[in-house]
């Protein structure tokens, strides 16, 4: 299988945006309401013209298997420890698709990540998941990324960073 990895531009953003709403269907269903999907959806393009962000996609043969975002940590979460002149990067949006997974893909593309943010000076990567989603809790421990917070919320919500520089 050849796979490309490209970063989103406005040619692929439509079918950037299809992928990713199936995927957040797929592993959140009815968790999160359909306000809250438009709301994402506006933020994460929004989020795409700031230079300092970026996000990946994975194709084969034009089909869109996977996916990463990269984006300077807004702060927003006020149980993490971090300084505001600390030079983070969050990642998130890490999803390959179920017949793709286990095939090197997904490490691809976060590499592809490591290399966008290091040219950019971040110094920390940070990223939240949740237990019940399928396999990203493991790969991002495979990734070296170290737990920060256990919220042990109904969520199940997780904390994780890595330095990188």
């Amino acid at each position: 299988m050849f796979v490309i990895i490209q970063r989103v531009k406005e040619n692929t953003q439509k079918i950037t945006e299809e992928f990713l709403w199936k995927q957040y269907k797929l592993h959140y269903g009815d968790k999160i309401d359909p306000k809250r999907y438009e709301e994402l959806k506006e933020k994460l393009f929004k989020e795409c013209e700031n230079p300092q962000n970026a996000m990946f996609i994975a194709l084969n043969k034009d089909k869109i298997i996977a996916c990463i975002s990269i984006f300077k940590y807004d702060f927003r979460i006020k149980n993490l420890q971090y300084k505001e002149d600390e030079n983070i990067a969050e990642v998130s949006r890490c999803y390959v698709e179920e017949k793709y997974r286990r095939q090197g893909i997904g490490t691809k593309l976060f590499k592809e990540a490591i290399n966008f943010a290091k040219k950019q000076k971040y110094e920390i990567l940070y990223l939240h998941t949740h237990y019940f989603l399928s396999g990203g809790f493991d790969f991002w421990k495979r990734m070296q990324f170290k737990i920060i917070l256990d919220e042990k919320d109904s969520w199940q919500t997780v904390h994780m960073e890595k330095y990188i520089n």
